[in-house]
C-alpha cells in the first residue's frame, strides 16, 4: 500500500489554517476598555452630583446606573456591528 503524501507549497511546509485575525481581538479589547471607561465616567459623574457625605445607598445607586448605561451601550454596539441583518431578532412569515 502507498502512504498519502502531503501537499507542500513553495516553502516546503504543509498548508496550515490561517491564524486568528488579530484585528478582531484588538477591536474587542478596545471595546472593553471603552466600556470600562464609560462605567467609570458615569460612576464618577454620579458621585460628584450626589451630596456628600456618601452613604452606602449612594454608591449602590451610582453603580447601578453605571451598570445599566454600560449594558445599554454594549447592546447598542452589538446590534449595530454584529447583528446587522434584517432578521436578527425576528423572521417575517411567508405569505
Amino acid at each position: 500500500m502507498t502512504e498519502p503524501t502531503l501537499k507542500l507549497d513553495g516553502q516546503n511546509e504543509p498548508n496550515a489554517e490561517p491564524p486568528l485575525r488579530s484585528s478582531a481581538a484588538v477591536r474587542w479589547v478596545l471595546a472593553g476598555v471603552a466600556l470600562a471607561a464609560l462605567f467609570a465616567g458615569v460612576v464618577l459623574a454620579m458621585l460628584l452630583a450626589l451630596p456628600r457625605p456618601h452613604s452606602k445607598g449612594d454608591f449602590m445607586i451610582a453603580g447601578g446606573l453605571a451598570t445599566m448605561i454600560t449594558l445599554l451601550a454594549f447592546f447598542g454596539a452589538l446590534v449595530t456591528t454584529q447583528f446587522r441583518g434584517s432578521d436578527s431578532f425576528y423572521k417575517r412569515r411567508q405569505k
